[in-house]
């Protein structure tokens, strides 16, 4: 992964700040957790892409088919700027072979979680 995209990733240091920040303004806060559960699953997908990196570096290891895709997929789905649940998609497409479906309920609730931290 390009230098760029791991200084992009830094964003989530930063919303995880600004939330704790309103937190000390707001007495509700579900869009404190909202913005912090978004946060994390987004820091989740980019610290797998750099612990791949990692792996992959190493001349002894050359990494099972499975590993190499899942860190080329998250590397493009970064550098492209996707949606973190089209990258959660398209890292399960490269791990087992099929996309999980839209209507699976890790991904419905994915959805529901950045619909809701975009509309705050």
């Amino acid at each position: 992964m390009n230098q760029a995209a791991y200084l992009r990733s830094g964003r989530v240091l930063h919303q995880a700040r600004e939330a704790y920040a309103r937190s000390l303004n707001v007495a509700d806060e579900s869009d404190v957790c909202i913005a912090l559960c978004a946060a994390a699953f987004e820091g989740f997908l980019n610290e797998v892409a750099l612990l791949l990196r990692n792996r992959l570096m190493f001349p002894h290891h050359t990494g099972s088919a499975q590993e190499v895709a899942l860190h080329e997929v998250l590397v493009e789905a970064e550098e492209a700027r996707m949606q973190p649940v089209a990258k959660y998609r398209m890292g399960m497409f490269a791990l087992t072979g099929k996309f999980p479906l839209k209507g699976d309920i890790v991904i419905k609730r994915l959805a529901t979680v950045f619909r809701l931290r975009n509309s705050l």
